[in-house]
């Protein structure tokens, strides 16, 4: 479901879980800037980044933190240790 707020566009994205093996979260396109918001409660990290995240590569999603990435390209998971569900949404603009 979108909403339409001042020319933007809020979009809520189905939750992914995210097991210990790269998994993409948003496909790449040039032509969408928007803002991906992620948020986990899990007790286990989670790596963002890009389709060389590992379990010890890239940008650290702590346990129960939450991040915000502006990208036009895609943007991958990769969990530290057990299967992660992540909550997603993104601002389009």
């Amino acid at each position: 479901m979108a909403r339409t707020t001042g020319g933007r566009r809020f979009v809520s994205i189905p939750d992914v879980v995210v097991p210990a093996a790269l998994t993409l979260l948003r496909a790449a396109d040039e032509a969408r800037v928007g803002l991906v918001i992620v948020s986990t409660d899990a007790a286990v990290g989670v790596r963002l980044g890009d389709d060389l995240a590992t379990a010890t590569r890239g940008a650290r999603l702590g346990p129960g933190a939450s991040a915000t990435i502006t990208a036009t390209g895609a943007v991958y998971a990769f969990s530290e240790g057990a299967a992660v569900t992540l909550s997603l949404a993104e601002e389009l603009s």
